[in-house]
């Protein structure tokens, strides 16, 4: 029989039973109170839940009027927020179009994979030990709240991360980088240091305070290279500008720029042991390329100790080479100027001279030549041979020793000649002797006229002589001496006539005497 009865069940769940399927016309549904429980399609569970079927092997779950869960072919999808309560074990994909919490871990063995989009995962520790072990994480990120620094897992370690605060710093300060080309628009190194191990290549540096470089540095590109030696600081160019070194002081006192060169005798950094006599403090050499190499000397400037030194005082010279290696001229540490080599360069050529040369004295220990004219305004004093051909003496000629000129020589109060006459010319004019003159030999007057002002004139010989080379009397006529007075001149002469001695006055015997 077919039935559909009512059971009262004693009054629990009192229910309508059919023995036969129940088959309602399309369109129509099953309802409880009115409201829609079953359709074709439909399940209403009566507390806002729904199952329904959305679509060709498409079952949809939900709550309220919204969809939550859609199970298809395609596997299981989650609309809104899904909790669960245990784990989710899911052999396939596991696709969450919205928002997923976890209250708990997720282990997966396999792999996450998301879309572009701002996901956030994070994974903070406390502390630097609280991290796990890197081997088993390989490749993992993790930040420590302790050190403030983010670390990458790798290899069976942890690597710190380059981290940059909000300030905008970047490390400690006191951290280490091993990094290859470094490219930015602006570098500032501050109380740190920038170490630099390989090729560096900046077309602007600009620093602020103290650069340490412990190895060479090379401006201008190229490899080091030898000039002399090889050395920590090397410029070289090929182009016409710019080049070379330049040094400006902008600074509103007197003071300009100083290059300075310093020695000393430790082995540190640092150090200050003294110098000793003949130490070099420092030189500037100048090579030229030979075609073999470039470290040929053209010349030098030396800067050497030049005595012994104590505290604050460095008694030092410059040395001047020339030629090669070799010593042409050195200023001594007393203001000396002194030649490399005794007796052996000249000062000027004759192609090239000097115009005015100023000095207090001059010693010369050899001869010396002038072609032109000597004006010496001031004393000469001479102590060795002068020999001169025509000087012209304004002032003073004071001269220790002997003054040779040709044969004459000047020794002291003596005037010799070695041979021939002595002449004493004063062309035209008055030769004066102002003092005596003594006449060790015979004194020949050429004159028409010998004038003789003294009051006394005392004469050893006994007889003296006038008409000195009378071939006879006719030339000897008139020869005897005169009396000059303004009576009229009183004469004593001979006569040729007669061989007489002609008197122009009395002769007065004295008492006792006869004719």
């Amino acid at each position: 029989d077919n039935t559909l009865l009512y059971e009262h069940n004693s009054g629990t769940n009192p229910s309508l039973k059919s023995s036969e399927n129940l088959n309602v016309a399309t369109g129509k549904v099953y309802q409880i109170a009115e409201v829609e429980r079953l359709s074709a399609s439909k399940l209403s569970l009566g507390t806002g839940t729904t199952i329904h079927a959305a679509g060709t092997n498409i079952l949809s779950f939900g709550t309220g009027v919204a969809e939550r869960l859609r199970i298809s072919d395609d596997g299981i999808n989650v609309v809104g927020i899904a909790t669960f309560a245990s784990s989710i074990d899911a052999n396939s994909n596991l696709d969450v179009a919205g928002i997923s919490t976890f209250q708990g871990l997720i282990d997966a063995n396999g792999l996450i994979e998301a879309t572009a989009g701002e996901n956030k995962i994070p994974s903070l520790y406390a502390n630097y030990s609280n991290l796990p072990n890197a081997g088993s994480y390989h490749g993992m990120f993790a930040h420590v709240h302790a050190t403030q620094k983010g670390y990458f897992a790798h290899g069976g370690a942890w690597y710190e991360l380059v981290n940059r605060k909000l300030d905008g710093t970047v490390g400690t300060g006191t951290d280490s980088y091993n990094v290859g080309i470094i490219t930015a628009t602006q570098g500032d190194i501050g109380n740190g240091g920038l170490d630099v191990d390989g090729h560096t290549e900046l077309d602007n540096l600009g620093v602020s305070g103290i650069t340490t470089f412990s190895d060479q540095v090379i401006i201008g590109g190229g490899a080091s290279r030898s000039v002399g030696w090889e050395n920590l600081l090397q410029i070289e160019s090929t182009n016409a500008t710019p080049h070379s070194v330049s040094i400006t002081a902008n600074r509103a006192n007197a003071f300009g720029n100083d290059i300075n060169f310093a020695k000393s005798r430790g082995s540190s950094l640092g150090s200050n042991t003294i110098v000793q006599d003949n130490d070099e403090l420092g030189q500037i050499a100048f090579r030229g390329a030979d075609g073999t190499d470039i470290n040929t000397l053209g010349a030098v400037i030396v800067a050497r100790v030049d005595g012994t030194p104590a505290s604050n005082d460095i008694p030092g010279s410059f040395e001047f080479y020339t030629g090669g290696y070799n010593k042409r001229l050195i200023i001594d540490s007393n203001g000396n100027l002194v030649p490399g080599t005794d007796s052996k360069y000249d000062i000027g050529t004759n192609a090239t001279r000097f115009h005015t040369i100023f000095t207090d004295q001059l010693n010369v220990a050899g001869v010396s030549t002038f072609t032109g004219a000597i004006d010496a305004n001031g004393n000469l004093d001479v102590d060795g041979t002068t020999d001169l051909d025509t000087t012209n003496v304004v002032g003073t000629l004071t001269v220790t020793g002997d003054i040779a000129a040709d044969n004459v020589t000047i020794n002291g109060n003596t005037v010799s000649t070695s041979s021939g006459n002595l002449t004493i010319d004063s062309n035209g004019g008055t030769t004066t002797i102002a003092d005596n003159a003594v006449i060790s030999g015979n004194l020949t007057v050429n004159g028409t006229t010998t004038t003789i002002n003294s009051t006394t004139v005392a004469i050893d010989d006994k007889n003296f002589q006038v008409a000195t080379g009378a071939a006879d009397d006719t030339a000897a006529n008139g020869a005897g001496f005169t009396v000059d007075s303004g009576d009229g001149d009183k004469t004593f002469n001979f006569e040729a006539t007669g061989d007489n001695w002609g008197a122009s006055e009395n002769l007065n015997l004295a008492s006792g005497k006869v004719y």
